[in-house]
């Protein structure tokens, strides 16, 4: 374990990487920095590398981050950082899962999820469901729930003040489960008093949605997804069937966008409480979004307590909550099993 002086000391910082077998390149840019995992280097002012390429100094390391998904499981990447560490290594392997638990099923195998996980020293969850999934595949490890860094500064910058804003609504359509009928029943009622534009995260599923939407508009580069986010005056998403840690309230908190998401997304139920709806709840999200619409001071309160709120998760708060985990300081969040009477 790393020593509490390499750890706490600012000035002696520990060195951090962040190893994969894979990179979704949309997700990782220089620059403005999408919300989520990829940031956790960045936080600690560390690395991303492939492993093959840092196997012969990866023992230079203080902490050593993976993002577990299949190919990291594929290629037995946490027993191969065992092995190159070898039985008297002080770095710290920590393993983070980020991949809804409705797609488990069809994505990893279990046997082999628990045995790679085991070999970390710490392993956390971004999201609530995942959070209780992963303990049940490890009643015997202590999990932890850690909400991703983000890059809070960079994506204020673009906040727009209230009195710039489009009369615009985007329904934000993911790609996961390019659920768009939800969406359109979410907001059709409202096209007389907006104009509502369909976000479509995958563009694959624009034929089907032209009838029902005016404005489409395509996947593009982060930077202008946020710039036409930042100018909208509300938004809401898709995600009523699959769980997330949910960048989209993470990003309209940064931006003062109010946004109408669901409680199965970890980061809509902390930052935008009075805003979110029950998962299945169409009507209500249909609602809420006409109260944003013509409640002003409703939407200036839950706007800024939002904006306020997201430091919580800005770069030195993130540092200091991973630190905390490593030295025992984290609460465990997980409900303990009642007892029978």
């Amino acid at each position: 374990m790393l020593e509490k002086k390499e750890i706490i000391t600012p000035l002696n910082p520990p060195k951090f990487i962040h190893v994969a077998y894979h990179i979704h390149q949309q997700l990782f840019q220089d620059g403005l920095m999408i919300s989520g995992f990829y940031n956790w280097h960045r936080a600690f002012g560390g690395e991303f590398a492939y492993y093959s390429l840092v196997r012969d100094k990866i023992k230079d390391y203080d902490i050593i981050f993976v993002g577990v998904s299949k190919p990291e499981l594929d290629g037995c990447i946490m027993s191969r950082i065992r092995e190159d560490l070898g039985p008297n290594s002080k770095a710290i392997v920590v393993a983070c899962v980020d991949y809804a638990v409705e797609m488990w099923q069809n994505t990893f195998l279990p046997a082999q999820l628990k045995y790679e996980l085991d070999k970390a020293d710490f392993i956390f969850a971004s999201e609530i469901a995942m959070l209780s999934h992963l303990q049940a595949l490890l009643p015997h490890r202590k999990i932890y729930h850690l909400i991703h860094p983000t890059d809070t500064g960079q994506l204020k910058r673009f906040t727009k003040p209230y009195d710039m804003r489009r009369n615009a609504l985007l329904a934000i359509i993911h790609r996961y489960d390019n659920n768009w009928l939800d969406m359109y029943l979410a907001t059709h009622s409202l096209e007389k008093e907006t104009d509502v534009y369909a976000i479509m995260l995958d563009s694959g599923i624009k034929v089907d949605i032209l009838k029902y939407f005016k404005y489409t508009k395509d996947p593009e580069s982060y930077g202008r997804f946020i710039e036409f986010l930042s100018e909208a005056k509300v938004c809401t998403e898709s995600y009523h069937r699959i769980h997330s840690y949910g960048r989209i309230p993470v990003e309209c908190a940064c931006l003062k966008v109010p946004v109408v998401s669901t409680d199965i997304v970890t980061s809509a139920k902390i930052f935008w409480p009075d805003t979110t709806v029950l998962a299945g709840d169409v009507y209500g999200q249909s609602k809420m979004l006409e109260r944003l619409l013509h409640d002003e001071e409703f939407y200036i309160n839950v706007t800024e307590k939002a904006y306020n709120a997201i430091e919580a998760v800005n770069y030195p708060n993130s540092v200091k909550r991973l630190i905390d985990m490593i030295e025992g300081r984290l609460p465990d969040i997980l409900s303990k099993p009642k007892e029978r009477s």
